[in-house]
């Protein structure tokens, strides 16, 4: 008991270390700046924009946390190959690429998202329209840059 008492008045003493059961104010206290810009999905089912206000939040989460998943393959991919492949080799473990690189295929990737984005909205899907819009926060309201990116220019 004496241990941990020690530890926590130790760890508050320092202030910027985080350890549980206690968490510290400043955790949370920190200022958040706001960004330059800001990348939204929009998506366009049957020739209609979906909007996140039709959806309850945990909805939306699924219909855009694929898309984002997607447009980072090439990322995940750089990143097994200039350390994850590097660390593994390091220690022993050799790795086969084919088990840790993915590959962009946009047209079985829409395959699948049209029938998920179905059983979401419950409504058929004819033809579906998915890129990155980028928008600039300007007197605190955020208008849009010009750039757009279609779904298939992110991942690479």
């Amino acid at each position: 008991m004496i241990f941990f008492i020690a530890g926590q008045l130790f760890i508050n003493y320092k202030h910027g270390v985080v350890f549980t059961p206690f968490f510290h104010y400043g955790m949370y206290s920190e200022v958040m700046k706001a960004n330059d810009d800001y990348a939204v999905w929009e998506i366009e089912a049957n020739n209609k924009k979906l909007q996140a206000a039709d959806f309850s939040i945990q909805e939306w989460d699924k219909i855009i946390l694929p898309l984002q998943y997607y447009a980072m393959i090439g990322i995940c991919n750089g990143v097994y190959l200039s350390d994850t492949k590097r660390l593994l080799k390091n220690i022993g473990i050799t790795s086969d690429d084919k088990k840790f690189l993915n590959t962009c295929n946009l047209g079985s990737f829409e395959k699948w998202y049209i029938k998920y984005l179905q059983e979401i909205t419950g409504t058929e899907i004819k033809n579906i329209s998915i890129h990155s819009r980028t928008y600039q926060l300007n007197n605190y309201r955020l208008e849009p840059t010009g750039r757009d990116t279609l779904l298939a220019q992110l991942c690479k």
